[in-house]
């Protein structure tokens, strides 16, 4: 089952998936559409189920990222829209449609938010961030694979034995993160 949605998107988002579509070296802005549903469907299971994101980056305060801050960035910017032509299947329109249908907003904004949404994890990844998600007082590290080559390697360096090295972020000050 294949169906296709037509998505306007503004000035700054626009932008973003057209950066998003070099950075992750993608090869259509429905590839980095796909890729960003994934993610937003990610986060909000998470958000529903009680988990929260936190992000640490290398220098500077813990932050937490919330569905809500999706909405709130870019807010409408005046000027032209730009109309894109996007082609779903299968897992990928039942994904949009969920989301669409739970957090009671339009197609085109599912895609804003998703897109935006693997803007902040490529470019916190970029910086060499570390993510965990929070569930009462249990911390969980993430891995954000971003399918990039231009991402950082992770800052905080664990040597386990001779023949193994594993990358472990520092997670001290997470549980204290304010707001993004």
């Amino acid at each position: 089952m294949t169906n296709a949605k037509n998505i306007a998107l503004t000035g700054r988002d626009n932008q973003l998936l057209a950066s998003l579509r070099s950075d992750i070296e993608a090869v259509s802005d429905t590839e980095v559409i796909r890729y960003a549903l994934r993610y937003l469907e990610s986060f909000y299971n998470d958000t529903i189920e009680g988990r929260t994101l936190l992000i640490q980056p290398p220098s500077g305060e813990p932050q937490i990222l919330q569905m809500t801050s999706l909405s709130e960035m870019f807010l409408r910017s005046s000027g032209q829209t730009t109309k894109h032509h996007i082609r779903l299947q299968g897992a990928d329109l039942n994904r949009l449609d969920k989301l669409h249908h739970d957090l009671g907003i339009s197609a085109t904004e599912v895609v804003r938010r998703a897109i935006r949404y693997l803007g902040i994890i490529l470019n916190e990844t970029k910086k060499g961030s570390a993510f965990a998600l929070a569930f009462g007082d249990r911390l969980t590290q993430m891995r954000m694979d971003v399918l990039t080559s231009k991402a950082a390697v992770p800052r905080h360096q664990v040597t386990l034995d001779n023949s193994f090295t594993m990358y472990k972020p520092d997670y001290s000050d997470l549980l204290a993160a304010r707001e993004l």
